[in-house]
């Protein structure tokens, strides 16, 4: 299965990070770390097993453009 197939019209996301893997260690971040895209962004054409999605693994659904606007200026309210 596709991780784009997961990506439906029915939610405000569009794209999918990996958050953390089982047995490895979990950033300091809050929510989402800003790190790594080009090796936790999951790719729309990719499926989950190539991405490296394992047991346990959690993964955030968000919005791109918000995402990316945050990046730009990540200042918490």
């Amino acid at each position: 299965m596709k991780a784009s197939e997961y990506l439906t019209a029915n939610h405000h996301g569009n794209k999918l990070k990996i958050i953390h893997q089982a047995h490895k260690s979990k950033t300091n971040e809050l929510v989402l770390s800003l790190e790594d895209d080009d090796r936790l962004l999951l790719k729309e054409d990719s499926t989950l097993q190539a991405a490296g999605i394992a047991n346990e693994t959690e993964i955030a659904f968000f919005c791109e453009e918000d995402y990316k606007n945050f990046k730009a200026n990540p200042i918490s309210s």
